[in-house]
């Protein structure tokens, strides 16, 4: 779903970011061990399980994401697209002139430290990552979405303000094993790039098992100080979400599994309007 990309221009402009992210991926390949893998594909939208989407301005600011992940035992490998979408008249002179942006960020993380004990699993992990802003397909992605939602197709001009950034994150994720069928977990990241932006996000939630289902609630947190491209920093509303979400687990035979998360209550986890719902739909295989 998608296309497009960042023009000749614009590759020049990155080359030396793309050099530090290439030469970090080559050095994390060559001594990745992969005794266990998983891939899978996710995407979230602006629309609650009703097929309900955001109010009074639809599928606006953080319209959606697209991310596709590998991992192994050791390291992860991710591909995110996020596509940002100004689109209504009556907001210029709040936020800016109508345009969208897409963000794509290309991560590596390494688990560095794992502490265990009978009933508990704690992870440290480390990663860098390289985000870059342009025309990734975000606009075919979304009318694609409002196709099969009897929505209208949005055309808005890509911003001319590009904007390429690299950083390092951290990350914590500690499960305790209270019985075969309930778990306590926690997460907390924090990303920082070379423009002064961040992310930190905590996390603390239950996972419940029951045969080949799994039910997990989250409590969660954000600090976000967006990047420095123009779009990204209007359209970033609410710079401390707060949450609650709710996720069901399938697991299919061979390895597949299916997961769908709503919101269930607070504010949208990336930034939107505090009454703008959210939902994603994640599908996995484990060889």
């Amino acid at each position: 779903m998608i296309s497009g990309g960042i023009t000749l221009m614009n590759f020049f402009i990155t080359k030396a970011y793309f050099r530090v992210f290439i030469a970090v991926v080559l050095a994390t390949v060559l001594c990745s061990a992969e005794e266990e893998n998983s891939i899978y594909i996710e995407t979230s939208n602006n629309i609650n399980l009703k097929g309900q989407t955001s109010h009074p301005y639809g599928d606006n600011f953080n319209t959606g994401t697209l991310k596709l992940k590998y991992t192994t035992d050791t390291y992860a490998y991710s591909v995110n697209m996020t596509a940002y979408t100004q689109k209504y008249s009556e907001l210029d002179s709040i936020l800016t002139s109508k345009r969208r942006i897409d963000t794509l960020e290309f991560e590596v993380t390494k688990k560095v430290k794992i502490i265990q004990g009978k009933n508990y699993r704690c992870n440290i992990n480390i990663g860098t990552q390289l985000l870059l802003s342009g025309d990734f397909g975000g606009a075919k992605l979304q009318n694609t979405i409002h196709e099969h939602t009897d929505s209208d197709e949005v055309e808005i001009p890509y911003s001319d303000d590009k904007h390429n950034v690299i950083g390092i994150q951290g990350e914590i994720n500690y499960l305790y094993n209270i019985n075969k069928y309930i778990n306590i977990y926690s997460d907390l990241k924090s990303k920082i790039y070379s423009d002064t932006s961040n992310i930190t996000s905590a996390e603390i939630g239950t996972l419940l098992t029951y045969r080949f289902i799994d039910f997990k609630l989250s409590l969660g947190a954000k600090h976000i100080k967006p990047i420095q491209q123009e779009l990204v920093k209007i359209l970033t509303i609410n710079k401390n979400p707060h949450y609650i979400i709710g996720e069901v687990d399938i697991q299919l035979p061979k390895g597949i599994s299916v997961n769908i998360g709503t919101l269930l209550d607070g504010d949208h986890p990336y930034g939107n309007n505090s009454n703008d719902p959210y939902s994603y739909f994640r599908i996995a295989y484990k060889f």
